[in-house]
């Protein structure tokens, strides 16, 4: 657990997405994977090739036609839906008995794509590029695969004046106005691609242009990556390295994981390998992280860096949160705060030292009609109490998570901004949205008057909990929004 989840028993949990057994012809196709040229300008030419894996599943030797296409596919409903090819791709070849997998490379096409911006730039433009594999004297359809991409420039690199992370896409340099996200569910129980669009949505429509997926997670759902590539919401993905797992590193000081975590290296980089080739045709993936705030040991390093050279070379990769134009950008502790401030403290020059911040948070209770969906006992529901203008909350709250609307000890807390100490949960919850409003806009406001002068960007701690939790968020895991959702 961290300081706003409980702990999971069991991690080691095996399973846990759906399994799905599939039918074919003797001709098995995996991992379309499309690589391409771009200026950055809407219309100018693209070389764009494409590779397919290829298996004999039979004991006979197989004469196959491989068929490529890329075709616009510009919505969630017609994503699925194969349209007029804008580019066909043909190669026969002979795949001996009972022959593994072997890459085939279809070749190189000339096109002229419309373009996937970040929200806010300009239009996601979608493709669906794929391979069918055709065998027998009828040409019969063994398999096909396919999968969502999108045409677009990318450029990252340290600005030089602010010393922050910067991100040009189409030769458009992005303030990065972002947030951190974590899971849907604690458990990792069955989440709805429906849910998964709709968290997504309520990040585009805080005007939020990039997710965090921090590494204490998984590997996301591929409904929340095809919602991010049609909204125009930039990802940064994070491997599982967490300073907050197992201490920080291989001594208390060091940045580095410790060499005994995780125990199986080889089977943290098969993993690896297997979230990059699922995530990496996305257009609004943007950068992969080795941990958070922390790097992974050298053998898992260097074998990420070189998995990521062969299958994903035009993305960058840090190796940690904190590292590469991220906080101090060397490894320091230098994200946060995460408790409420004063809203004035956000725009004085001195209030966050770097360039683009990877976290910075503060509170987010939720309306008083989720609370009472959390806790069937009223004695439980019962917001805090006050002595001496100080916050005295209940156990249940602070089990889950509760933190003060004090900006420090020798203030009063924010609630009592707006009367004396609330009578009632409603009056309590109305008030807290109304702090969380003025708080987060705040917070956006001020990041947003310095852009590039002072900052790059900056990423919320966070968008939601994957629980019932009481602090930090802007919308809760019952998905109602509180005023801090509104603030942004």
């Amino acid at each position: 657990g961290w300081d706003w989840t409980a702990p999971v028993p069991d991690r080691n949990t095996g399973l846990w997405k759906p399994v799905r057994v599939q039918c074919t012809g003797p001709v098995v196709l995996r991992d379309p994977s499309p690589s391409y040229t771009c200026t950055g300008s809407e219309g100018a030419p693209s070389h764009v090739s494409l590779r397919v894996w290829c298996k004999n599943c039979s004991s006979s030797a197989v004469d196959v036609d491989l068929v490529g296409f890329v075709a616009l596919a510009n919505h969630q409903a017609t994503a699925t839906r194969r349209t007029k090819p804008c580019a066909v791709w043909r190669r026969r070849l002979t795949l001996e008995p009972s022959e593994g997998f072997v890459e085939v490379d279809l070749g190189v096409k000339v096109l002229r794509p419309l373009l996937w911006h970040p929200m806010g730039f300009g239009e996601q433009n979608l493709y669906r590029i794929g391979a069918s594999a055709f065998t027998g004297k009828g040409g019969r359809c063994s398999h096909e695969v396919s999968t969502t991409t999108g045409f677009r420039q990318l450029e990252t690199t340290v600005d030089p004046h602010t010393k922050g992370r910067k991100f040009v896409v189409n030769g458009q340099p992005v303030f990065v106005r972002g947030a951190n996200y974590i899971v849907p569910d604690l458990f990792l129980r069955s989440v709805s691609a429906e849910r998964c669009w709709q968290e997504v949505r309520y990040h585009a429509e805080m005007g939020f242009n990039m997710i965090r997926l921090w590494g204490g997670a998984n590997a996301p759902y591929p409904a929340f990556f095809e919602a991010c590539d049609y909204y125009g919401v930039m990802v940064w993905s994070e491997f599982w390295i967490t300073g907050d797992c197992n201490g920080r590193g291989s001594t208390d000081q060091s940045p580095q994981s410790n060499q005994n975590w995780p125990l199986d290296h080889a089977l943290f980089l098969r993993c690896a390998r297997d979230s990059v080739e699922m995530l990496r045709h996305h257009p609004s993936l943007v950068l992969w992280c080795g941990g958070n705030e922390q790097t992974p040991c050298d053998e898992i390093d260097q074998g990420l860096r070189a998995l990521l050279r062969d299958l994903d070379p035009g993305r960058t990769y840090v190796p940690g949160s904190l590292w590469g134009g991220f906080g101090e950008g060397g490894g320091d502790w230098s994200d946060g705060p995460y408790g409420i401030q004063n809203d004035r403290d956000f725009f004085s020059k001195s209030f966050y030292q770097w360039g683009f911040n990877p976290e910075v948070g503060s509170v987010g209770v939720p309306p008083a009609e989720s609370i009472r969906s959390m806790f069937s006992s009223s004695q439980h529901r019962s917001p805090p109490k006050y002595v001496n203008d100080k916050e005295v909350p209940n156990g249940a709250w602070n089990y889950h998570c509760y933190i003060t609307y004090a900006a420090s000890q020798d203030e009063a807390s924010k609630i009592l901004m707006y009367g004396d100490a609330p009578k009632s949960l409603d009056e309590f919850c109305t008030r807290a949205q109304i702090v969380n409003y003025t708080q987060y806009r705040s917070m956006l406001e001020a990041w947003a008057s310095m852009m590039w002068s002072k900052y790059t960007g900056m990423l919320v701690w966070k968008t939601a909990n994957p629980w019932s939790s009481l602090r930090g968020q802007l919308y809760d895991w019952l998905l109602n929004p509180n005023g801090g959702y509104f603030g942004a």
